[in-house]
């Protein structure tokens, strides 16, 4: 993000709002997906948390609560990462969408 986003903010009008997302896996090719959460110039991880992934729809809920800090006001990079040792097949097909905080 260009100006980084403040998730903090929405801490204050409910602290139980969660970052949430759908990952569909329609080629069952993904096994675990990681989330970071990133501040700063991006290069500095606030925490990241990691899903397994089954076949099909995969709904995922991440409270901002369990990243309470100063630095939940300076997001820059949220990434969705899969490494080399989560995934079954080399060639697949997933979406991620959804993407919400509420």
């Amino acid at each position: 993000y260009t100006d980084n986003i403040d998730l903090s903010r929405y801490l204050i009008f409910n602290d139980q709002c969660e970052f949430t997302f759908t990952l569909t896996n329609f080629t069952n090719s993904l096994k675990w997906i990681v989330v970071e959460f990133k501040h700063q110039d991006g290069s500095k991880i606030l925490r990241d948390f990691q899903f397994p992934v089954k076949n099909g729809e995969n709904k995922f809920n991440i409270p901002l609560s369990e990243m309470q800090s100063k630095a939940l006001s300076n997001i820059s990079e949220i990434c969705f990462v899969i490494h080399p040792r989560d995934v079954i097949e080399e060639e697949g097909m997933f979406k991620i969408g959804g993407i919400e905080i509420r």
